[in-house]
């Protein structure tokens, strides 16, 4: 597997971890700091489930 040093697509992509209304991207793929290798896929995972709960918990305010 061949992969980009951090940073070097960085402004001529769009970042492919951005949500799409409900959808929230995770996955080595999406990662960041370490794409392709367990540890991206760990880091994402854990953006996009503090992303989720954010938003989950913007939403119980706004029904209150």
């Amino acid at each position: 597997m061949a992969l980009p040093i951090g940073g070097f697509l960085e402004g001529l992509l769009p970042l492919p971890s951005a949500p799409v209304g409900n959808i929230h991207w995770a996955g080595t793929e999406t990662a960041r700091d370490h794409p392709g290798y367990i540890e991206g896929a760990i880091e994402s995972g854990l953006r996009v489930a503090q992303e989720v709960v954010q938003e989950l918990s913007a939403a119980g305010r706004r029904r209150n």
